[in-house]
C-alpha cells in the first residue's frame, strides 16, 4: 500500500481534564464594629494526555519510564504517527483569616488585616514535545513509502518496522534527564499578610492605604543553570504597597486615583 490518504487516527490520544473543589467559611461578629472571617478550602486539578498507540497493548519499549509508555513519533511530510504523554496533577490547600474593624481617630478608619497560607503540591510527568522520542523523516517522498509494511498495526508500536524509513530519515530527537521518568513532585508554601486602611479624612475625601507581603518558596527547582540560574529559588522580598483616593465632587461625580504593585504566584 502506498501513502495517499489514511483512515486511521495515527496521532489519536485521550485527553482528560477535571477539577474538584471544597470550600468553607465561618464569620464571627465580635462587636458592633469588628468582624472576623475565616476561610479554608481544597481544590485539585488533573490533566492527562495519553496516546492511543501502545506497544503490545502495554508499556512502550522506547520510553518505559513514563506512565503507560510513550510511543515513538515519526514525522513524515504531511503525515505523523504517534503523539506525546503528559500528566499534570495539582492539589491546593488554602487557609485565610480576615479581620475588619472601624475606629474614629482624625476621621474614620476602616482597618482590614489578614493572613493567607496556600500549600501547593504539583505532580508533573512529561517534558513537552520531546518526552517521546521522535524521528524526522520529512526529507524523503512519503508517497513512495509502503505504510502497511511500516505500520502493520497502527496503534501497536511493537509491530512498527522502523528500519524501513532509514533511507528518508533526517534526524532523531529525544529528551534526557536525571529526573527518573520525567517525574517531578514539587511542593510550594505560599504565605501572605496584609494591612489596609480606608481613611475617611473628610466627608468628601477618602484615602486608601495598604501594604501586602508575600513569600513563596520552591520556585523552578528543576531549572538549574548554575551559576547563572540556580535551582530551588524562592521569592522572599515581595512587598506590595497600595495608595489611592476618592474625592466626591457632587452627588453624581466622584474622582478616583491610585497606585498599586501587584504580584502573582509562579
Amino acid at each position: 500500500m502506498l501513502f495517499r490518504s489514511t483512515s486511521h487516527p495515527s496521532t489519536a490520544a485521550s485527553h482528560q481534564r477535571f477539577t474538584r473543589q471544597q470550600f468553607g467559611q465561618m464569620t464571627w461578629v465580635l462587636n458592633s464594629s469588628t468582624v472576623n472571617v475565616i476561610k479554608a478550602g481544597y481544590s485539585t486539578f488533573n490533566r492527562n494526555n495519553d496516546p492511543l498507540v501502545k506497544t503490545n497493548g502495554g508499556k512502550n519499549q522506547f520510553m518505559t519510564s513514563l506512565r503507560d509508555g510513550a510511543p515513538i513519533r515519526i514525522n513524515f511530510r504531511g503525515y505523523t504517527a504517534g503523539t506525546v504523554v503528559q500528566h499534570h496533577n495539582q492539589d491546593l490547600v488554602s487557609f485565610r483569616d480576615d479581620l475588619t474593624t472601624a475606629v474614629n481617630a482624625r476621621g474614620r478608619h476602616e482597618l482590614k488585616t489578614g493572613v493567607e497560607y496556600i500549600h501547593n503540591l504539583a505532580n508533573l510527568i512529561g517534558c513537552g514535545s520531546l518526552c517521546s522520542p521522535r524521528i524526522i523523516a520529512q526529507n524523503g517522498a512519503p508517497t513512495t513509502l509502503p505504510l502497511a509494511r511500516i505500520f502493520p498495526v497502527w496503534n501497536d508500536a511493537g509491530t512498527w518496522n522502523i528500519n524501513l524509513i532509514a533511507p528518508v530519515a533526517q534526524r532523531y530527537e529525544a529528551s534526557y534527564t536525571d529526573v527518573p521518568g520525567f517525574f517531578r513532585d514539587i511542593v510550594q508554601h505560599n504565605v501572605g499578610a496584609w494591612l489596609q486602611d480606608d481613611w475617611k479624612v473628610a466627608s468628601k475625601f477618602t484615602l486608601n492605604l495598604g501594604l501586602r507581603y508575600d513569600m513563596q518558596n520552591h520556585v523552578g527547582p528543576e531549572l538549574n543553570l548554575s551559576p547563572f540560574l540556580p535551582g530551588d529559588r524562592g521569592t522572599f522580598h515581595n512587598w506590595a504597597p497600595r495608595v489611592g483616593f476618592a474625592y466626591t465632587v457632587t452627588d453624581r461625580t466622584v474622582v478616583r486615583g491610585g497606585y498599586e504593585i501587584g504580584r502573582a504566584h509562579v
